[in-house]
This record gives structure tokens, sequence and C-alpha cells, in this order.
């Protein structure tokens, strides 16, 4: 880590700070969980993906913006995944900020920074944007205008009707990476089942950290599952995820212990903005499950029968996608119920992004259900990417950790 801090002492006018943030909150991530072998090569991944000097000699052929879309079919063109780009800089949000309109979430001018810290890469990439939000609109926008290649890729608004104009968008995505790679459109085999095997390895990993809260953090988790869109090279990355399960397998499960547990979903939390999550472990809370967005396809297998097609991975993606651009994001509310059968939370923090209004009609949506018929209290939790206001929101954290926890106690004694 201090050797990527000393590789960027001069780094272009205005990311000069940009290595010392995510290193800090790398750093801070680490001293939540144990000294795990198994986790360095994914705290270093983190840092390589925000260190500028390896921003400077990259030279994708493919840029994904966000995750909206299948990773099989970028690994089926060519064995590995492209340049996912996500967001999570604080210092990237800057860098973009006179680029954007002010209404623009912090997710979609962090990924707009990232591109623009690294310029030589619009001489050989294609830039593919879902057209998840508006925010992703206007990125395609701007993009084009600074003479970046740009394709779009539309979703359909309702999921149960989508299936036909979302196969279609897929095939003609295939379509346009063939041309972009100059490779035909290969066999979906092989990929589907390696990404089968991600989603095993990601399941065990899961399972197994989340049974022990005091050597791995929530944090950590959210961390090692993000760092899927940082690696390149997925066999190795696949490797050192089944690596470190095995590691903390070896280690005793937890206790059953009264802290209150926390189910995090809405806006997805990116890292370096990981303020949520590190919070939560301040105040001695259990970050019990988050529901990520990107990595809910793999919450369940996928490979299904001998004939594996485009077709077959385009409806089986739908199946599991939750994109802010569903009117009615009913795979949000599956998953929600599912991971608090699974989980048993004793409350749901929902995250707010400013800017993302999307998850704030879910919330409008579900929260009636999530309090009444789970019988569950909701803390909506509206931040940003800047830490300004991170004392205010302990204080209200804290005030919600001790409500659930006498909610709790409460019920075990038999109140109501």
């Amino acid at each position: 880590m201090k050797e990527l801090i000393s590789n960027n002492q001069t780094t272009p006018e205005g990311l000069s700070n940009q290595v010392f943030q995510e290193c800090e909150c790398i750093e801070k991530i680490r001293q939540t969980c144990d000294a795990l072998s198994g986790a360095e090569y994914f705290f270093e991944l983190a840092a390589q993906y925000f260190d500028m000097e390896h921003m400077q000699k990259r030279n994708p052929k493919v840029i994904v913006l966000g995750t909206a879309l299948p990773p099989e079919i970028f690994y089926a063109f060519t064995s590995e995944n492209p340049l996912w780009v996500f967001g999570g800089s604080r210092t990237m949000t800057a860098v973009s900020d006179s680029d954007v309109p002010r209404d623009t979430d912090p997710i979609s001018r962090a990924m707009l920074g990232y591109l623009q810290a690294a310029p030589q890469m619009a001489k050989t990439a294609l830039v593919i944007v879902p057209l998840v939000s508006d925010n992703q609109r206007k990125l395609a926008y701007i993009l084009k205008d600074q003479g970046w290649n740009v394709e779009t890729v539309h979703l359909p608004p309702f999921a149960s009707i989508g299936g036909d104009v979302y196969d279609d968008e897929m095939q003609r995505l295939c379509g346009v990476l063939g041309m972009h790679l100059n490779k035909r459109v290969p066999s979906f085999k092989k990929a589907a089942l390696f990404m089968e095997k991600v989603g095993v390895a990601i399941r065990r990993f899961t399972s197994v950290a989340s049974a022990r809260p005091e050597h791995i953090s929530g944090s950590a988790r959210m961390l090692v599952l993000n760092s899927f869109y940082m690696a390149q090279d997925l066999s190795r990355w696949l490797a050192q995820l089944s690596k470190l399960s095995d590691e903390l397998e070896s280690k005793p499960a937890a206790p059953t212990h009264s802290l209150p547990k926390f189910l995090l979903v809405g806006s997805p939390v990116y890292f370096c903005c990981y303020k949520i999550p590190l919070l939560l472990h301040d105040i001695s809370v259990d970050l019990c499950a988050y529901i990520d967005p990107g990595l809910y396809r793999f919450a369940a297998p996928r490979v299904g029968g001998k004939n594996i097609t485009l077709s077959s991975i385009a409806a089986a993606q739908l199946n599991y996608d939750m994109s802010g651009a569903f009117i009615d994001n009913d795979i949000l509310l599956s998953a929600l119920k599912e991971q608090i059968e699974l989980t048993k939370p004793d409350g749901v923090i929902w995250h707010i992004l400013r800017g993302q209004n999307e998850y704030d009609f879910e919330l409008i949506r579900l929260e009636d259900y999530i309090t009444d018929d789970l019988n569950l209290p909701v803390f909506r939790l509206e931040t940003d990417y800047q830490y300004q206001d991170v004392e205010q929101m302990r204080v209200r954290m804290e005030a919600f950790a001790e409500l659930t926890l006498h909610r709790k106690i409460s019920v075990k004694e038999g109140g109501p």
C-alpha cells in the first residue's frame, strides 16, 4: 500500500489526493477484520483499480458503465472481464463536476471522472452504457460529445413483459461487440459454466463469511465481492476467493450475540465510499447482509439444461435483474424477502444516494410491507459521497440501533 502511495506523488491536476483517499479507506477496512492472508489479494486489487499509474497504462477494448449487463457475454468474447466502471470515488466526482448537470448522482459523476482521468482509453475502447436511469442517459450523451465510442443498451420498463425486447438488445450488443473486436459471435456455454462456478464460490464465501463477523466485517465482505468487477483475470480471482473461504472456514463460527443485525438495501454501495458499512462497524452493529443489485445475479444456480444460448443467458439475467430501469422492481422485493428469511435482521437500512430517485420510489412502494407484514423497522438513510455528514449519520444510526436493540429484547421477553 505504501508503494502505491509513493508511486502517485505526481498525478493529474485535481487527482493528487486520489490514491491517499482510496488507500486510507482500504486500511480502515483491513482494520475491521482479522489478519487474513487470503484477503490481501482483494485489498491490493482494490488499490490497483484506483491507482493512477495503473489507470494511465490501461487500454481496454471494452468498457461497461455500471453492472447491469450479463458478464457471460463479455467473458465469452474475451475470456476475461471488460473494464467495469461503477463509481465509488469521491475524488472522481470532483473531476467530472463541471461536465455534468447538478442533479446527476454521485455514482454517475464518479464513473465519468474515472474515464476522464485516463483519456488514453478513448482511443481504442468501446464504451457500453446500459440505460438503467436518466443519469446513464446523461453519461452517454456527454461521452459521445467528448469523442468516446459509445454504444447504449436499452432495458425494458417491465421485466415481466420485456423478454423479447431484452433478448433482441443482447443479440444486437453481441453483433456490436463482434464488429468492434473483429470476432465472430462465440458459443456461450463455456462462459455460462464458468460464471456458474463464480456463483458457487460467491454463495459459499457469503455463507462462510456471514457466520464469522468477528473475523471479517460487513465492509470487508462487501469489498471482496465488489472486487469481482475490478479483476481482469477472473480465473485468478475465483481461485483467491476459494482460498479465502477455506481460510475462513478453518475458523470457528460466531456464537449467538445480542448485537442488532441490519440488512442494507437500496442504492448500491461501491468501494471506496464505504462510510455506511464502516460506521455500522464503529457503532457495534452487525451488517448481516447487503443486497447488491449487480451481484444478485449470482444468488442462485442459473445454468440449466444442455442447450446454453445467448437467449437463455438473457432470460436468466432478466429473472435476477433489479435494475433501476424497471417501473416495479419485483426482483428487489424477492431479494428482500429472501435475505430477511435467511439472515433474520432486526432492522432494514434503506440507502438512498442523492440523485437516485428510483430507489426512493421503491422504498415508498415497499415500506408498508416491510414494517407491517414483516414487522421490521426501516431506517431511510439519504447521503452522497462526501464525508461531512458522517457524525450526523452516526447519531441517527446509534438511535436506530438502540431502538432495534430494545425492540429485540422486548420481543425476547414476551413484550409487544
